[in-house]
């Protein structure tokens, strides 16, 4: 288990007062007066368990402590010193009762309700390991330390709604701060909160030019957002500090791309093909772009690379065709070549169309798509290609009709199958959805992500639920930490009417996520309502809007049972 901090013996027998410089931070009492022979005793082991501390010998230490805590059980200093030696040896269940006894003799000590905190954190008791820091922040109020570690386990468990109502705390404490100011920012672009997140960035860039992390981040939101000289200016500034910084360089050439200047664009591709080990994305992005430019393509630096010789001979046909090279023999070939046509368009395709404009892009792939096919040119990997670009700009409706036409012409294929039935879920075609995932499973009946999208499919439609939960359950023993997985699972809980392991397991899914996710804060929502929980629900509605402000019925629901929390 990773530690988030560690806990020295130093400080524990000083009763830990330095580990907060707030003035708030309670003083221990005195303790009760003892016999001189037990004193004598318990002064005795005390300084036996500094010895054994010492030496590493940290069971005998913990007795002699438990020894000297039993003869003075008044004396809140043994009490966290044997804390203090439970936590060191990783008893965190022990050290967690020595806790909530400091915690009860002196509730208004802000350092043992911190020290509370960071031993459930330990146990992974997440949630009482808030409670125990918004108490220290409940009684001091500018308490950095229970700030910081509140905000680090919202973003573990990805609360990052929680963590950024934390940052804006912490910032009202310690405004010039650059650090807060950018984790601030980190989270607001988890959000998708663009604008807030470049504003934090600048702020914190104006505070410490230095921060080149978020010099870069800015150059990343410029992009997106289509100001490309601005992009181009806070690339080259982390540039300057980072000049092997390849994903900078890729970001440069498609700023450059963007603004029509193909040709520096090709050339810093050109550069990191030249100073880099050969990355097949590398070689598909510059092959684009030569593509793109139109004038002069010189098809020998549009090659198809071996991580990607599907996609690759695709481009480097079109390229040859821009050249007035023989092009056709690679399109009548390229069904015949050995190559992983989904991952391909999964990694590859998605890149070139995410930095090069998903619209802009996209329909200069299509355009010269369908120039092939209007030649009378038939091939399943361009059709797929075809489909594939589609479904990447939505335009569903259309990728079912290439989808289809594959299965007429080319006969049936797992993926085919896949992708259809991803489209008819968004066309929102029941009948159809289910029919071509069953169809994937006919070709592949352990393939878990098939396993989850038809479990969580029939969970939706709140049928089979004996079989959908059958069909996860399969999945989560293929991958039992798989955040999607759980969330079905939950959801399928959810159905049958079982409140407790719903929450249990889509609680589980948001926090086994790589990033906070509109849909399961919704699922939990919903769990909670039937649960009997209508704040908490509230509370997940309320996440779920502020991370997707067009997600379907939640402003309903929350319309609806917010006047019921007062009741």
């Amino acid at each position: 288990m990773n530690k988030l901090f560690v806990l020295p013996m130093l400080l524990l027998a000083a009763g830990c007062a330095s580990t907060s410089a707030s003035p708030r931070a309670a003083k221990a009492r005195p303790p009760a007066a003892l016999s001189k022979e037990d004193q004598s005793k318990a002064i005795a082991h005390y300084l036996s368990s500094i010895v054994y501390r010492r030496v590493g010998q940290i069971d005998e230490a913990i007795r002699e402590l438990r020894n000297a805590a039993d003869l003075s059980p008044d004396s809140t200093k043994l009490q966290v010193n044997l804390l203090g030696a439970y936590y060191l040896n990783e008893d965190f269940e022990n050290a967690a009762i020595m806790a909530q006894r400091a915690v009860g003799k002196e509730p208004e000590n802000v350092v043992y309700h911190i020290w509370l905190g960071r031993i459930y954190y330990q146990l992974e008791r997440f949630d009482d390991a808030m409670g125990a820091f918004q108490s220290a922040i409940e009684i001091d109020p500018d308490n950095a330390v229970a700030y910081e570690r509140l905000a680090q386990i919202e973003e573990e468990t990805n609360d990052l709604v929680g963590a950024t109502g934390v940052y804006r705390q912490m910032l009202e404490i310690a405004p010039n701060s650059a650090f807060l100011h950018y984790r601030l920012g980190l989270n607001l672009v988890e959000l998708s909160d663009t604008e807030g997140a470049r504003q934090s960035l600048k702020r914190a860039l104006e505070l410490d030019p230095q921060l080149m992390s978020a010099e870069y981040l800015v150059g990343v939101i410029d992009l997106e957002a289509g100001n490309f000289d601005s992009a181009l200016e806070h690339f080259r500034r982390f540039l300057v500090r980072n000049p092997g910084h390849i994903r900078t360089r890729m970001n440069i050439a498609a700023a450059h791309a963007r603004l029509g200047n193909y040709d520096r664009a090709i050339g810093v591709m050109t550069q990191i093909i030249e100073s880099a080990e050969v990355d097949a994305r590398h070689i598909l992005l510059r092959a684009y772009l030569i593509l793109r430019k139109g004038e002069d393509a010189n098809s020998g630096l549009a090659a198809a690379p071996n991580g990607a010789p599907l996609l690759g001979t695709l481009l480097q046909a079109l390229v040859r065709k821009m050249a007035g090279e023989p092009y056709v023999p690679l399109i009548e070939s390229i069904d015949e070549i050995e190559g992983d046509l989904d991952f391909e368009s999964n990694v590859y395709l998605s890149e070139i169309l995410s930095l090069y404009g998903r619209e802009e892009a996209g329909e200069f792939l299509l355009d010269q798509f369908r120039a092939l096919l209007n030649e009378g040119l038939r091939s399943r990997v361009l059709e797929t290609v075809l489909a594939r670009a589609l479904m990447s700009m939505n335009r569903d409706a259309e990728a079912v009709e290439v989808l289809e036409e594959i299965l007429r012409n080319y006969g049936g294929e797992k993926w085919i199958h896949y992708y259809l039935a991803m489209v008819h879920e968004n066309l929102e075609h029941s009948a159809q959805t289910e029919k071509h995932l069953r169809a994937c499973l006919d070709y592949d009946p352990n393939d878990p992500d098939v396993l989850n999208f038809l479990g969580y499919f029939l969970a939706e439609e709140d049928r089979k639920l004996g079989e959908a939960k059958e069909l996860l359950d399969r999945a989560l023993k293929m991958d039992p930490e798989n955040g999607f997985f759980l969330d079905s699972l939950g959801w399928i809980y959810y159905r049958q009417g079982k409140s407790e392991l719903a929450v249990e397991y889509i609680r589980r899914a948001i926090r086994a996520m790589s990033s906070d996710d509109a849909i399961l804060r919704d699922h939990l929502g919903d769990a909670y309502l039937l649960n009997g929980e209508t704040a908490k629900a509230v509370a997940e509605w309320r996440r779920a809007l502020i991370l997707d402000r067009e997600l379907a019925g939640v402003q309903k629901k929350i319309e609806k049972y917010l006047p019921r929390i007062s009741e």
